[in-house]
């Protein structure tokens, strides 16, 4: 022992930056108290990322311009919604006609009055900062018009491209202007191209490749020596001081343009993600992308159907690039998770993984997984309806039950897709984390999955959900009990049952525990260890039923400092019985359907973020077991 630390003290005088992790399959031999030495500049840090069971899913749904509380990117822009066409002579809201696009979806032909709308940030309650907004583009033969209200309001600021400036947006120039935002709203800001003419505006005279970037900025030491996790205030806007020997770069100065730089430059040095987004991130130690990726229901299948970073919109149907995940793990410097989409051809995993052995630095872990929850038959798992098929074409499990099927045709094409992806990587290979997803409730699916030829020896975890409190409002069932109820009469119902009469009756936490229990024991008989791709509280309606009452009590427990003390209470019994990896679901969220995030808003404090607060608190005080 004393050998190795001395060891790495030389290695740390001679500038050198180390990363031992303990945590994961193939640990280094090395003890928890010695791992995660950095030396950063003129500073030696525990990296606590590298020495965490914790890990997160990432926010809410791939880059939505709605409901999307994590900012993520300088650039909002990249999150607009699809084109909303206005036609006033046609009846208005989305009565236009786009008649033709160029191959990045920007509109090069509409008809008669058509007015190209779309709209960033929109139901977050306002929280986007206040300040200066600078809009780019490039084309012509139109007008820009910005607002933080819906197009037809009256004093919409707008920019004459071809023409003279008018209204308020300033220093409009031939490419940039500026849009000054005083009190963010729910409607969140408004972007309308609004054409000279039907006739004129053409593929050789059309508005493209816009970008809407944030105020503020991000601190370094210089231009090209970034510290990318820093936010601050510039002239433009935004919050937060630099430390000593450091400068603001204003994000409009750092910028990467992804229309024209290299996806190399991204974060090296040029900046993509919003430093605040990756603050609230860089403790975990591994980022889950399920969501940034919109796997459930995901209808990509070759790899050309991926999303493109030059798109317009990288918020529709496909997800985010690749590209920019692999991006965020690398400035992070956290493990990735990759989730392969349902339809994904054998070229597609082959693509993807030879992207990232390419380009995601060589000291980062990827659990990789086939789907998500091939065995959920809510409404947008459609990955659900597509195992049956297949199983049913290829007559797996005859005579047996839907779930069985479906988690044999699973476990067939995880195999496939894991020897696709160990052949890219090669010598490399140690490097994928191959997950097996198991399904809560029914720990005799994982026996029926380990059973199909060549899984045993490929997987080598099983992933389970971890989440509590699920039978409350997943149905109406207890919808006239429960919306009577104070918090405090929520919380013993959590910590002591009374409820029901089944397996929940001695209460919410005694039911997960007794799932964990019988998964750990199933996976010990395997010889696999067990983690959690997704955890935390269930408190929320998906009954599909409104309530108002269940929704407020809802709320108001996932706030109670309470619900941090049973955060806590679950890591330390996860780590009691042996669990590994631990990924929260999720970031950032909140809704009626929500209540997943840890955080409500990226601007919440930790003091009012009861869950955050014990994610974090663990991740500070407990590392690798």
């Amino acid at each position: 022992m004393k050998q190795i630390k001395i060891l790495l003290l030389l290695m740390l005088y001679s500038g050198l930056s180390v990363y031992l992790n303990s945590c994961f399959i193939e640990n280094k031999g090395i003890e928890a108290d010695e791992v995660a030495i950095r030396h950063d500049a003129d500073e030696v840090a525990i990296r606590h990322d590298n020495i965490s069971a914790i890990g997160t899913n990432t926010s809410v749904v791939g880059l939505l311009y709605y409901n999307n509380p994590d900012w993520l990117l300088i650039d909002q822009y990249a999150k607009s919604s699809q084109w909303y066409p206005l036609s006033e002579s046609r009846g208005g809201w989305n009565k236009g006609v786009i008649l033709e696009s160029d191959s990045n979806g920007w509109p090069t032909s509409v008809d008669g009055d058509t007015i190209l709308y779309q709209e960033m940030l929109r139901g977050i309650d306002g929280h986007y900062p206040t300040g200066t907004y600078a809009i780019y583009w490039e084309g012509g033969g139109g007008i820009i018009s910005m607002s933080q209200t819906p197009y037809g309001d009256a004093g919409n600021p707008r920019c004459f491209i071809d023409g003279p400036v008018v209204g308020t947006l300033r220093e409009c120039t031939a490419n940039r202007a500026f849009f000054d935002v005083a009190l963010p709203t729910d409607k969140g800001i408004a972007l309308s191209i609004i054409p000279d003419s039907a006739a004129t505006y053409s593929s050789s005279n059309y508005i493209k490749n816009i970008r809407v970037i944030m105020p503020g900025g991000v601190c370094g030491r210089s231009i090209t020596d970034l510290d990318y996790t820093e936010y601050c205030q510039s002239s433009r806007g935004g919050s937060g001081q630099c430390d000593m020997g450091e400068t603001c770069f204003d994000f409009d100065d750092v910028q990467w343009n992804r229309y024209r730089d290299s996806v190399s430059e991204i974060n090296n040095p040029k900046v993509l993600f919003h430093p605040y987004s990756l603050k609230r991130l860089e403790a975990y130690r591994a980022i889950r992308m399920m969501n940034l990726q919109m796997i459930n229901g995901n209808p990509i299948s070759a790899w050309n159907d991926r999303s493109i970073v030059t798109y317009y919109s990288l918020g529709l149907n496909n997800g985010a690039p690749p590209e920019y995940l692999i991006a965020l793990s690398n400035v992070l410097d956290t493990d990735i998770w990759f989730n392969i989409p349902h339809l994904a051809s054998d070229d597609y995993v082959r693509q993807l993984a030879t992207l990232t052995v390419n380009n995601l630095e060589a000291d980062r872990k990827i659990y990789l997984e086939y789907t998500n929850e091939h065995f959920n038959t809510d409404p947008g798992f459609s990955q659900s309806t597509y195992m049956l098929e297949q199983a049913n074409a290829l007559g797996l499990g005859q005579g047996e039950s839907n779930m069985n099927k479906r988690s044999l045709y699973y476990a067939k094409r995880s195999v496939e897709i894991f020897d696709i992806w160990n052949d890219v990587f090669g010598t490399a290979s140690h490097r994928t984390i191959r997950v097996l997803g198991a399904f809560m409730p029914v720990s005799e699916l994982t026996k029926t999955m380990m059973g199909v030829a060549g899984v045993p020896e490929r997987v080598d975890v099983i992933a389970t959900g971890a989440y509590f409190g699920v039978y409350l409002a997943y149905t109406n069932d207890y919808f006239s009990t429960i919306s009577t109820w104070s918090v405090d009469q929520m919380f013993n119902e959590l910590n002591n049952g009374g409820l029901t009469n089944d397996r929940a009756k001695n209460g919410a936490m005694a039911e997960l525990y007794s799932y964990l229990d019988e998964h750990m024991a199933v996976a010990q008989s395997y010889n696999k260890p067990l983690i959690v791709y997704e955890g935390g509280q269930h408190l929320s309606n998906f009954s599909g039923v409104e309530n108002k009452s269940v929704e407020a009590l809802l709320y108001a427990a996932n706030h109670d400092p309470r619900m941090g003390a049973l955060y806590t209470e679950l890591l330390n019994y996860w780590k009691s019985i042996g669990g590994r990896e631990f990924f929260h679901f999720n970031h950032i969220d909140t809704s009626k359907f929500g209540n997943f995030g840890s955080l409500e808003y990226i601007d919440s404090t930790r003091e009012e973020s009861p869950k955050y607060d014990a994610l974090q608190d663990f991740i500070e005080t407990t590392p690798c077991w």
